[in-house]
């Protein structure tokens, strides 16, 4: 969530420097060009097509891991390892998004946040599965409304942190976000660790 509310303010950032010549951007320069071959001219309309394409470029991508990477890895491996190695696709690209805003870094923040979508798109199927499989059946539906409750929460509070850390200085969200996607790794690996499946428990009685 941090990282979605965040983007679009340091896409704006780095069309502003460019527009007040306060430093070079590796990249977007291209990117504002072809924007200003279809007629936009105002500041404004500039800031908001380059967030729209990177958007786009971020769907696109998401949509090829999901459809090309997920599904043909999904059935191989554990659910455990699969949400594992999400979290720590996520995390390298968070830490390169990192390096990227510290050095207004256009073509660095593209691959970067492919990086990050990519890990996420292993994530939430993994994440769900696990939830299903290592709770009753009684309980499927009380402990997958937390989940979803928690993740609520988190889309909440992910922009008023970032936001606020943002306007501190540009990198500090990313870095925040590194870290604490570290720690959701380590919590990962501890839980994947433990614990048995109920379904089996359940088909066993």
């Amino acid at each position: 969530a941090t990282f979605e509310s965040t983007l679009s303010l340091e896409i704006k950032r780095l069309c502003e420097m460019v527009e007040l010549g306060a430093g070079e951007v590796s990249g977007i320069q291209a990117v504002i060009n072809w924007v200003q071959g279809f007629g936009y001219t105002s500041a404004d309309d500039v800031h908001l097509a380059v967030v729209l394409i990177t958007y786009t470029y971020l769907g696109l991508v998401l949509t090829l891991a999901q459809g090309f990477l997920v599904r043909r890895i999904a059935g191989r491996v554990s659910d455990g390892a699969l949400a594992v190695f999400g979290a720590v696709i996520a995390t390298i690209g968070y830490g390169l998004l990192s390096l990227a805003v510290r050095n207004a870094d256009y073509v660095l923040l593209s691959l970067a946040m492919a990086i990050v979508t990519v890990g996420f798109a292993f994530i939430p199927p993994a994440i769900q599965s696990l939830i299903s499989r290592r709770t009753r059946a009684d309980q499927q539906g009380h402990v997958l409304g937390v989940g979803q409750s928690v993740s609520s929460l988190a889309r909440i509070l992910g922009p008023v942190f970032g936001i606020r850390l943002f306007a501190q200085s540009p990198p500090l969200p990313f870095w925040s976000v590194t870290a604490l996607m570290f720690v959701g790794i380590v919590f990962t690996i501890a839980a994947t660790g433990t614990g048995r499946s109920k379904l089996r428990e359940t088909a066993s009685e």
